[in-house]
């Protein structure tokens, strides 16, 4: 999960599935996370970022 967010830390990982941010369940203490969440989580990203800034005036 970790390598296909960018390489982000595992404390950074535990803190998106803490935080719901992703999709998971939890088989005792193991986290599961099918590969399709964190695909949906990247496009939600995707779409946060493409969009232009409303605050910007135009010429």
């Amino acid at each position: 999960m970790c390598e296909m967010l960018g390489g982000i830390s595992s404390k950074t990982a535990y803190t998106l599935l803490q935080e719901n941010k992703i999709s998971h369940f939890k088989i005792g203490r193991v986290y599961k996370i099918p590969k399709i969440n964190i695909l949906l989580y990247l496009n939600v990203l995707s779409f946060t970022f493409d969009r232009p800034h409303c605050d910007a005036l135009l010429h």
